[in-house]
C-alpha cells in the first residue's frame, strides 16, 4: 500500500511513538516542524482515511478521540522509510542538475553533502537539531511581518558572520 503526502506519514511517524488525539496530532506537528500547523479540516478526514484503511485505531475517551498506529500502519510507515534512499538519490540527482544549468556549484556543493549524510544514515547537526527547530519557528513567525524585514535580514547577516568565524577557528 502507497500513501502519498506528507501529512499522512507525519501522522504514521508521530503516532508511532504515542497515541494523540486529532488535536494533539496538530500540536504535535507544528511543534515538531516549527512553522506547519495543520487545520482540523486536513486532520479529521486524513485520520478517517487511515482509520478505513486499517493504519490506525480510534479509542474513545469521554468526549475525545485518541487514535494509535496498528500494526499495519507500522509496516507501511517502515516502507515509507525504505524509499528514503530513492528519494535522496533523486534530490542529489536534481541538484546535480542545477550545478548544470549554471546556478551557484558552492552552494549547491554544501547541499549534495548534507543530503549524503542522510543517504548514509547520519543524521547531520544532531547536536543542534532542538536549537534549529527553535530557529525555524521564530523565523517564521518574525518574518511574516514585512516590517521586520530589515531587521531580519541584520539579524541573519550577523548570525552568518558569526557562524564563518567559527568554521575559520
Amino acid at each position: 500500500m502507497e500513501i502519498k503526502g506528507g501529512l499522512k506519514v507525519i501522522v504514521l511517524k508521530i503516532l508511532g511513538e504515542k497515541s494523540l488525539t486529532g488535536q494533539g496530532l496538530i500540536k504535535e506537528i507544528e511543534s515538531q516542524t516549527g512553522f506547519w500547523k495543520p487545520s482540523p479540516g486536513s486532520i479529521y478526514p486524513l485520520m478517517n482515511d487511515l482509520l478505513k484503511k486499517g493504519l490506525v485505531t480510534c479509542k474513545k475517551n469521554k468526549n475525545k478521540k485518541i487514535y494509535s498506529i496498528t500494526y499495519k500502519g507500522k509496516k507501511v510507515y517502515e516502507k515509507i522509510k525504505e524509499k528514503k534512499g530513492e528519494i535522496l538519490k533523486n534530490l542529489i540527482e536534481g541538484i546535480k542538475f542545477l550545478e548544470t544549468i549554471g546556478e551557484d556549484k558552492e552552494e549547491l556543493k554544501h547541499i549534495i553533502d548534507f543530503l549524503k549524510g542522510f543517504e548514509k544514515g547520519n543524521f547531520p547537526f544532531k547536536e543542534n537539531y532542538e536549537s534549529l527547530i527553535e530557529f525555524r519557528a521564530v523565523f517564521f513567525k518574525v518574518a511574516q511581518d514585512k516590517k521586520n524585514s530589515k531587521k531580519v535580514n541584520k539579524v541573519l547577516k550577523e548570525a552568518s558572520r558569526k557562524l564563518l568565524e567559527l568554521h575559520k577557528k
